[in-house]
């Protein structure tokens, strides 16, 4: 079933209480913007979605009527085969519920705030920063993604590398516990050898 918003652009006024600036809608055609959400455009109850550095964050229902427990968690569910660290909003009269996009039902939401709360204009970068929930902050993901290229670098190239790659060498599996390089093999017995004698 669709909920509908009560009137065109409505929806993007309400919003901007909460910190959500240029929404892509979905319950409308409004072309090339729409490009990475064709399979939600006009299907089901999603009205638009608010991005963050190109990528989905929070999607949002304009619920004008009442959206049943069991259509939301269908919904995060579908959302959450996307892939996104996304959230789910249901925009009611003057009230934001935040709920995470994910697998598991989820009967009460993360966030709950009136558009009238002090809070309520830092919502979407709290979402961006994980102010609300950390475990699922969109760049929790960027940052942890660096961290492991500089344990990365710090193990293949530690302090007094001699940038010819022979400390950073040892510490391989096959290496370690070994502070000699591996012997060359020379060519197998039985097989001229590639050098020809003059």
């Amino acid at each position: 079933m669709r909920v509908q918003s009560a009137e065109s652009g409505a929806l993007e006024a309400r919003i901007r209480a909460w910190g959500c600036l240029n929404p892509i809608r979905l319950d409308v055609d409004t072309g090339a913007e729409q490009a990475n959400y064709l399979d939600l455009v006009r299907r089901g109850p999603l009205n638009a979605v608010v991005e963050n550095g190109g990528s989905p964050l929070l999607y949002l229902v304009d619920a004008v009527t009442p959206l049943a427990a069991s259509d939301r968690d269908d919904l995060r569910r579908r959302l959450a085969n996307r892939s996104d660290p996304a959230w789910l909003g249901v925009v009611r009269a003057g009230t934001l519920e935040v709920f995470p996009v994910g697998f598991k039902a989820q009967s009460e939401p993360t966030v709950t705030l009136d558009a009238a709360d002090p809070r309520a204009p830092l919502l979407f970068q709290g979402l961006v920063h994980g102010a609300w929930a950390p475990e699922i902050a969109t760049d929790t993901v960027y940052h942890r993604i660096f961290e492991l290229l500089n344990e990365t670098l710090e193990y293949l190239a530690p302090p007094g590398c001699d940038g010819r790659g022979t400390e950073a060498a040892s510490r391989w599996p096959s290496q370690r516990g070994s502070s000699r390089a591996p012997k060359a093999r020379g060519p197998r017995r039985g097989r001229p050898s590639w050098r020809r004698s003059p």
